[in-house]
């Protein structure tokens, strides 16, 4: 039975093919307020200063002013190591700070919180705000080479993925121009890459290590026999002693030539490239500093380079000369 009060409501049916993306995507988010979620990471060696703070943020102003804009927040957080932190309102906010201090910066912040309304053919997906949120972590390495708290072997754990993004939006397209101006940004930050014969250095350490020291002791090994070849063949009597003085050689050869590898490969380890935000004036003294310790370290690992590669070279003459006296 039927009631005869109630009013039959007319019922929209569109089309499929009729539908576009966008009216799927404003309607999904009026009725249920999702949205969905981009996250990138960025892991190279950056120099981030205030000047392209100020070029990330006209950029992602630019990326949206074709939109119809109904209302936007925007915070800037900076983080000092071991200190406070601050959170500014607007970018003008966080220019005027004064820097002009010793701390050094450890982590900042951009968000860009924003409600558009995107143009779509469907009458009723018109007039949708839908809300987009974007966040950038700029972190700054702070792993030293007198932190003995963090071993050398886990350092190249701590340092990287310094630039992290975070796009919550409602309509794909919208966001897909955001990260593309984002990683138009970052590509144009400077950045410290790897050599070539640094990667293939680090691909060598564990061969390095294992018969480095072993070429020396060997090497050892044979300079001394050639050294004492005379009192080899004159007589067998101190023959012993030359034996506890070829083990003496062996394991001291050795042990130089595992004491080069590894503090070569640790000084590779500490020279690792980090990323620094150059806010402060402590920021930029730190980044002095760390380039000074750099000079010095390339010097000694290059003197070391050379010693190992000497070492090797030297093994190799004494046992092609060791052979033709055992050849004569």
């Amino acid at each position: 039975m039927s009631d005869e009060n109630s009013v039959e409501r007319p019922m929209l049916i569109i089309s499929e093919d009729k539908m576009p993306i966008s009216a799927y995507q404003a309607i999904y988010h009026k009725l249920t307020s999702k949205v969905e979620v981009i996250t990138e990471t960025f892991n190279d060696a950056y120099q981030i200063k205030i000047d392209d703070i100020s070029h990330l943020h006209n950029i992602l102003h630019q990326s949206i002013a074709q939109y119809s804009i109904k209302g936007k927040k925007e915070e800037i957080s900076i983080s000092f190591y071991n200190d406070q932190s601050f959170t500014f309102s607007s970018y003008e906010k966080f220019l005027r700070h004064n820097y002009s201090n010793a701390r050094c910066t450890a982590k900042i912040v951009y968000e860009l919180d924003f409600f558009i309304i995107l143009p779509v053919e469907i009458k009723e997906a018109e007039d949708i705000v839908q809300r987009f949120k974007v966040s950038i972590m700029m972190d700054q390495d702070f792993i030293e080479d007198d932190d003995h708290s963090v071993p050398i072997f886990m350092r190249h754990m701590m340092t990287g993925r310094n630039i992290n993004v975070k796009i919550e939006y409602s309509d794909y397209s919208v966001a897909r121009t955001i990260q593309s101006g984002i990683k138009d940004w970052i590509d144009m930050l400077p950045t410290k890459f790897k050599s070539s014969s640094r990667k293939w250095l680090e691909r060598q350490s564990d061969f390095a290590i294992f018969f480095v020291p072993q070429f020396f002791a060997f090497g050892g090994l044979v300079a001394y026999s050639n050294f004492m070849k005379s009192d080899l063949i004159s007589s067998y009597d101190n023959f012993p002693k030359l034996i506890v003085a070829a083990m003496a050689i062996v394991i001291i050869s050795n042990i130089i030539g595992k004491l080069l590898i590894t503090n070569f490969f640790r000084t590779l380890t500490i020279n690792k490239f980090m990323t620094f935000i150059i806010i402060t004036e402590g920021d930029q003294r730190r980044l002095l500093e760390i380039n000074e310790k750099l000079k010095i370290r390339n010097v000694i690992s290059s003197f070391i380079l050379v010693t190992i590669v000497g070492g090797v070279l030297a093994s190799l003459i004494s046992s092609y000369i060791f052979l033709l006296f055992l050849a004569s």
